[in-house]
């Protein structure tokens, strides 16, 4: 066969793949039908588990490499929970509303708590051994990264490829998509709020799947227990699944070091809560097996901390300036506490760095003219949100007191009214 005729097959063969998705989308949309029909979720992780064991298999059998098999897999999957609706986010603003006229509390954007000085060093070597030191983490397993964004996403392309993926929700929704992106497929871990987002090792273990774990809280100095965490790990490292133990504001790495399942398993931690956002500042990721893979990977894609940074990082977590910062956040957390009434909100501590998880039944905030954080990483929270509780005061008093008006009942709303400062008043 000439090369013409290679290329005119390879795009017939390409052309069925096309035509066999869609098809498979149209099948997903009268499923989705039938589920809401009996009342069913629109998302089955044991079902979608069950496709990718297939795929792999088959992939396998013919000779194909695995994680391509398992990342086409999660794409079709995906597609179709698009189709479906179930990946659906909440609008930030009614049509045709100015800026002016919402109050923005779904930014990951606020305040610097902390300047971070930068400091001379001869090498990023060696500024990575001064932080792993101040981290307590071993020599050289610390890889040091420009923000947490890339950070974690060198570890999620080193490790998710074609990959299942247990999150716990409510989860951070840049970690969802970022799991996609990397070929792999996020499966939500519910979690009660009631409970104070207690968390537990994955009921199911499966070939070819990992734990992502996002901590709560270091910066307040609340996290998860050593109890939670060391039942994760065993669990994991029973069913051979990786952890990867993410969060934007985790100070310290020591839950992961030391646990005797850390195995393959990626601690990634930053000072974004400190620095005005989960992208500010440093990141690093600390792994004993694989700290080599994601060094070789950040310095191919160019994403190199400057020295002085990182080196400026370490001294500020060894001179205890970041007890500061977890007072200014702890008083924030303080006032959210007086400002909500109880019954109408749900929310529980830690709150997750700048942020709170809250459940409650609501009309949807923008039409409050309040812009909060929605949509397919809340999972089972039907009624799930987020806000930034570390926006400036007026904004977080004014956001809030729309919210808890557009709560009351008809009769309570229009007999209240929010004061500029956003806090509520009786006329």
């Amino acid at each position: 066969m000439g090369l013409e005729e290679l290329r005119r097959a390879s795009k017939r063969l390409l052309l069925e793949i096309i035509r066999s998705a869609a098809e498979r989308r149209s099948v997903a949309l009268k499923a989705a039908a039938e589920k809401l029909r009996l009342g069913l979720p629109l998302e089955d992780p044991s079902v979608e588990a069950e496709l990718w064991a297939a795929a792999v298999e088959e992939a396998g059998r013919l000779g194909m490499d695995e994680r391509a098999a398992g990342r086409l897999t999660w794409s079709l999957v995906r597609d179709a929970l698009i189709a479906e609706g179930a990946l659906r986010e909440e609008p930030i603003a009614q049509p045709g509303a100015s800026e002016e006229d919402v109050v923005r509390l779904d930014l990951d954007l606020w305040a610097p708590l902390l300047e971070l000085r930068g400091e001379g060093t001869s090498s990023l070597e060696e500024a990575e051994a001064r932080l792993a030191e101040a981290l307590g983490a071993p020599r050289g397993s610390l890889v040091a990264f420009p923000s947490w964004r890339e950070a974690l996403r060198v570890v999620l392309s080193a490790m998710a490829d074609g990959s299942g993926v247990f999150v716990y929700e409510p989860v951070h929704p840049w970690i969802v998509r970022a799991i996609w992106e990397a070929g792999g497929r996020p499966y939500r871990v519910h979690r009660e709020v009631g409970d104070c987002w207690r968390v537990s090792a994955p009921e199911a273990s499966r070939r070819g799947w990992m734990v992502l774990l996002e901590d709560p809280d270091y910066v307040t100095g609340i996290s998860h227990r050593e109890k939670e965490l060391a039942e994760v790990y065993s669990a994991a490292d029973s069913a051979g699944m990786p952890v990867i133990h993410a969060s934007a504001c985790t100070l310290t790495s020591a839950p992961l070091q030391g646990s005797a399942h850390a195995g393959a398993s990626v601690s990634v931690g930053g000072l974004g809560c400190a620095l005005g956002s989960i992208d500010a500042g440093p990141s690093w990721a600390v792994s004993r097996a694989l700290s080599e893979r994601l060094r070789r990977l950040r310095d191919s894609l160019g994403m190199l901390p400057r020295p002085t940074d990182v080196s400026a990082a370490a001294s500020a977590m060894a001179s205890g300036a970041l007890e500061g910062v977890r007072g200014e956040i702890r008083r924030r957390i303080d006032i959210l506490g007086s400002l909500i009434p109880s019954g109408l909100l749900e929310y529980c501590e830690p709150s997750s760095g700048p942020h709170a998880f809250m459940t409650g039944r609501r009309p949807p905030a923008w039409m409050s003219g309040v812009a909060v954080a929605r949509g397919s990483a809340f999972g089972s929270y039907a009624d799930g949100f987020r806000i930034n509780f570390m926006v400036d005061e007026d904004s977080l008093r004014l956001g809030l007191g729309r919210l808890i008006l557009s709560l009351l009942p008809r009769g309570q709303a229009s007999g209240a009214r929010t004061s500029p400062s956003g806090a509520r008043a009786t006329p």
